[in-house]
């Protein structure tokens, strides 16, 4: 029996030459592609957080994360941030510094595109109840690019 097309092997030299455009992301060259996953993972007190919230204020004000010429946003999206670890003022602690009101003015109405929820026990990822409740929150909320 013959294998169906997208299964038939193609030539490398095909594919040299073939022009394949670069699917969308939403942060570039190919870090963050949309409908795609970005795993950040390190020791305790590594910085993760930090991080994280520098990519956030990045999606959601079309900037170059860490100021770093060669990675780029290309537009600004709504980002929800879900965090379980930190509890508000752990996580304004971390916010202050990046969130000044200095950047917050620059920033404009895109300053309101990054969002959070803190520390809720019921929305857990290993439960039927928490990803419900996950799900309600994203449809509602309707965000591009979800932080857990």
């Amino acid at each position: 029996m013959p294998l169906p097309p997208e299964l038939q092997p193609k030539t490398l030299s095909s594919l040299v030459r073939s022009d394949i455009t670069a699917p969308p992301c939403y942060i570039e060259p190919s870090v963050l592609p949309v409908g795609g996953q970005l795993i950040l993972a390190s020791q305790a007190k590594s910085g993760k957080s930090f991080m994280m919230l520098e990519l956030g204020r990045a999606l959601a004000s079309a900037d170059a994360p860490f100021a770093a010429p060669e990675l780029l946003c290309p537009r600004a999206c709504k980002v929800l941030l879900l965090e379980q670890e930190l509890g508000e003022h752990g996580l304004k602690k971390r916010v202050d510094p990046i969130y000044t009101q200095e950047e917050i003015r620059r920033q404009g109405f895109m300053a309101d595109n990054f969002m959070y929820i803190s520390k809720q026990p019921d929305l857990k990822l290993d439960t039927a109840k928490g990803l419900r409740l996950i799900y309600e929150i994203c449809e509602q909320v309707e965000p591009e690019v979800l932080m857990l």
